[in-house]
């Protein structure tokens, strides 16, 4: 029997961060892979009652996926007046929201590369 994630279990797997009125997710796909959609999304709407931050980061630098509910939830919060950036989104990801014109939507932070002319 497969033991069922809690809201609880949910948000720690997230690996959330808050710092002032700004909260960071780490989403990795792995963990992704533990949550369905309904339970996600509850769970980041827990967090934003929460914590009432004004700014959400979602850090995807171990997230590969990009399924339509992955995409809703990153637009979600900003329906609430949240401001969104999405950092080190894999080039697929950045390939889908640009497509979608929700770059225009959400703050997009790819990383740069310093010292390298």
């Amino acid at each position: 029997m497969v033991a069922s994630t809690t809201l609880r279990d949910a948000r720690d797997l997230l690996q959330v961060h808050e710092w002032g009125d700004c909260t960071t997710i780490s989403l990795a796909s792995e963990t992704y892979s533990f949550m369905d959609d309904a339970l996600l999304l509850s769970t980041l709407q827990r967090i934003l009652l929460e914590t009432q931050c004004h700014h959400l980061v979602f850090d995807l630098t171990e997230f590969e996926g990009a399924s339509s509910s992955v995409l809703a939830l990153f637009v979600w919060p900003v329906r609430s007046g949240v401001k969104v950036t999405l950092c080190n989104p894999s080039p697929h990801i950045c390939d889908i929201l640009k497509r979608t014109r929700l770059d225009n939507v959400v703050k997009v932070v790819r990383p740069t590369r310093r010292g390298l002319n």
